[in-house]
């Protein structure tokens, strides 16, 4: 079998092979790990397993695989799309279609709800796996309708912002301070996506006005996108360092607070309010 072949511990490989045995399996899956080549080597097992793919053959006909693409790294509302084309197809060998669609989170919200039609009235004997590191980033639509693997941390990854801030837990700051520090971080983060994106945002010439307007949408998308990600990643590991510091009489009021802004930005809100009040419940209380 292929997940005899994986180097994650027995109990992950035992556990996973059960669920291919099972004869009610879910038909969608998330398996989440903070190392995503690991997530989707598993789960590409996992579905090679239960297509009854013969060892060493690591590939299948009817194991469809679809990984983010294009300048900004998304899975575009074209390749979902594509992706639901091949699905309506009868399958090579007869035991089913599977799905692997890596980096999960990477959607934005058309192509999300384009995959969530299929979810909604999946095709028999179809199995599909998203593989991501952040599985609260994807819809929770999608999310509500799947069973989760989640592998175990192996080590906290910190925003590289968190240094920036942490003296202020300590010795404390006036908003006004906060203030500035919120927007100095945000022009920062900026900066450096913008740094990754030279010259990869440039829309070729040879597209029609739709096409590049789809494609300008997609790029403002994801930079829309890796904004929240970085607060949201810099707001959890803010949230660690202040129970470390164990500061508060109420050991609710941290949770409650971290509650509060991820819902926030799970809901649109503006990412400079969202920081800095959460900056300030923590520092300024």
């Amino acid at each position: 079998m292929h997940l005899d072949h994986l180097s994650c511990s027995s109990s992950m490989l035992d556990h996973c092979k059960k669920i291919v045995q099972a004869e009610n399996l879910s038909h969608l899956w998330i398996f989440s790990s903070p190392i995503l080549s690991e997530s989707t080597e598993i789960a590409r097992a996992f579905l090679l397993d239960w297509l009854q793919v013969p060892w060493p053959q690591n590939k299948a006909p009817d194991l469809l695989s679809l990984k983010s693409s294009g300048k900004v790294a998304l899975h575009t509302i074209a390749s979902i799309r594509n992706l639901l084309e091949q699905l309506s197809l009868t399958p090579f060998a007869g035991k089913g279609r599977a799905v692997l669609i890596e980096a999960g989170d990477r959607m934005l919200s058309s192509s999300a709800n384009a995959l969530l039609k299929v979810l909604e009235e999946p095709p028999p004997n179809t199995l599909i796996a998203l593989t991501t590191t952040v599985p609260h980033r994807i819809l929770p639509t999608i999310l509500s309708r799947a069973k989760l693997f989640r592998f175990p941390v192996q080590k906290e990854k910190c925003s590289p912002y968190v240094d920036r801030i942490s003296s202020f837990f300590i010795k404390g700051a006036s908003y006004t301070q906060l203030s500035h520090l919120v927007d100095t971080l945000l022009e920062e983060i900026e900066k450096d996506r913008e740094e990754m994106l030279t010259a990869t945002t440039e829309i070729p010439e040879d597209l029609s006005s739709q096409a590049k307007a789809e494609y300008q949408q997609e790029i403002e998308g994801e930079r829309v996108l890796w904004m929240q990600q970085q607060i949201q990643a810099l707001i959890e590991d803010l949230y660690l360092f202040s129970r470390r510091l164990s500061l508060y009489r109420d050991e609710s009021q941290p949770l409650q607070t971290l509650l509060q802004s991820l819902d926030a930005l799970s809901q649109g809100a503006d990412l400079r309010h969202t920081l800095l009040r959460f900056l300030s419940t923590f520092v300024c209380a």
